[in-house]
């Protein structure tokens, strides 16, 4: 059984001429931006902003340095090479996302750097287990903290 609605245009958009739409978008352009001397003072004035995409990777190395089961997996693998599934699989309870299995790939790829063409996503296991093993020695994987200011430890006299 099929059902039509029937459509009942009772009022009628306003028509507009070239002219006035010309003039509209005129005005927007000449004043949506406020005229400035130097560009790039403004540009700079733009704070940095970490995307959801490199805050999910990161999220994703430190898992790699808090679980001991990523870890375990890891080592208990057969082979010289070990790809990503068996990482996602370790990683990630349930059915992964597209968005998560890109994420764990994309903290691999931070982590030990983005493997040949010629193994395609083969990651070497004992690049990825002493590179887990050295986030253990330290801190949590960020960017941030290399570009962090150290003179806190100065004295200020």
């Amino acid at each position: 059984e099929r059902r039509f609605y029937a459509i009942h245009l009772n009022n009628q958009p306003v028509q507009l001429s070239f002219d006035e739409i010309y003039k509209i978008w005129k005005d927007f352009c000449v004043n949506a931006t406020p005229r400035m001397d130097d560009w790039q003072a403004w540009y700079n004035t733009i704070d940095h902003v970490n995307g959801l995409a490199s805050e999910e990777i990161n999220y994703h190395i430190n898992r790699f340095r808090d679980d001991p089961m990523i870890l375990q997996v890891i080592n208990s693998a057969e082979g010289t090479y070990i790809t990503p599934p068996v990482i996602i699989k370790a990683a990630i309870e349930g059915k992964p996302t597209l968005k998560e299995k890109k994420a764990v790939i994309g903290a691999l790829d931070k982590l030990v750097g983005k493997p040949p063409e010629t193994r395609r996503s083969k990651y070497k296991r004992k690049d990825l287990i002493n590179a887990i093993l050295e986030l253990k020695k330290g801190d949590a994987f960020d960017e941030e903290d290399d570009e962090k200011d150290n003179s806190m430890n100065d004295l200020p006299f």
